[in-house]
């Protein structure tokens, strides 16, 4: 039986497998931008709804003056501390047989930007907020919407006044 010769074409080194490589390459690259960007945002809205969850739960043990601490500056320019202290306590107090509330924060929401009281903000995350008080008229529920900014690297809480845009 005659044996057949099979010539193969040397291969020059860096040539094979370059573009197979370079792609799977762009694709490793692409993947990590991805991850990372998808990291930050949830990072960023978790930390958001952190910050919402801790102003309730300051609003919720009846400590207004360190929920008002929470409040974006806009905010504060609207209500002096003592105005806010006073006016929260007797929005509680004011439901009969209403001792405290509990909270339920829905889904965020990420704005690219959000203007009310000026100028815009971005990177703002808006999410409801139902409030729920049992009260000697059974259970009423104050649903609104709250958003949540970045003001000197810490996320701050704003409330829209018919002005959102």
């Amino acid at each position: 039986m005659p044996v057949i010769k099979v010539r193969r074409r040397p291969v020059r080194p860096g040539r094979r497998g370059l573009v197979p490589m370079s792609l799977a390459m762009a694709v490793l690259a692409a993947s990590v931008v991805l991850m990372t960007v998808h990291l930050v945002r949830s990072s960023d809205e978790n930390r958001a709804k952190a910050a919402v969850e801790r102003f309730y739960a300051l609003e919720q043990s009846g400590d207004f003056g360190s929920s008002w601490e929470l409040l974006h500056s806009r905010m504060k320019a609207r209500f002096s501390k003592e105005f806010y202290i006073q006016s929260r306590a007797y929005m509680f107090m004011q439901q009969p047989g209403a001792r405290s509330f509990t909270f339920e924060i829905g889904k965020a929401e990420r704005l690219s930007a959000w203007r009310a009281d000026g100028e815009a903000l971005t990177g703002v995350y808006r999410m409801p907020v139902i409030q729920r008080m049992e009260t000697v008229f059974g259970t009423m529920e104050l649903k609104q919407m709250v958003h949540v900014a970045r003001e000197n690297g810490e996320w701050k809480l704003l409330w829209p006044f018919g002005e959102e845009e």
